[in-house]
């Protein structure tokens, strides 16, 4: 086993003290079993622009799937946009760490990327959604949490 899996591992299951506080997305997805963004323990995460963001999400499938991607939603004084995911980062199935797609009924997945956040993008606070979607557009678990870019 490598010293990722050996830390995810850590993070995600052992040291609940290093997972993420999230809440529940408003499409009523199952939530996962636990996130971890960078160093953030309490909601707001704070999150420096022109960073890397590393986000590793461990989550058991409802349902059979062949394939899997990230959907990022924020939103703002109400409003709600959707966020490109970067062409490299759009198939999910290819960050999976612990197993590999297709994936089973109850299935436990661990999931990691590393992404930067552009620095020319204002410093504000934002509600965000991220939402795993698996074959005929069904999301298989999403959570949401509240950010602080700075």
């Amino acid at each position: 086993m490598n010293k990722l899996n050996i830390l995810l591992i850590f993070a995600l299951i052992i040291a609940p003290s290093m997972q993420t506080h999230m809440r529940t997305c408003s499409n009523g997805a199952q939530r996962p079993l636990a996130v971890v963004i960078g160093e953030c323990e309490s909601l707001p995460c704070r999150i420096k622009r022109g960073e890397d963001i590393f986000v590793a999400v461990s989550f058991k499938t409802q349902y059979a799937t062949r394939s899997l991607r990230p959907e990022m939603n924020v939103k703002k004084f109400g409003f709600g946009i959707s966020m490109d995911i970067p062409p490299h980062l759009s198939n999910a199935c290819e960050m999976i760490r612990n197993t590999q797609c297709p994936l089973e009924v109850n299935e436990e997945v661990i999931y990691t990327m590393n992404m930067r956040l552009n620095r020319y993008i204002p410093a504000v606070n934002l509600e965000m959604e991220m939402t795993f979607i698996g074959d005929n557009n069904r999301p298989v678990t999403c959570f949401a949490l509240d950010i602080q870019l700075y």
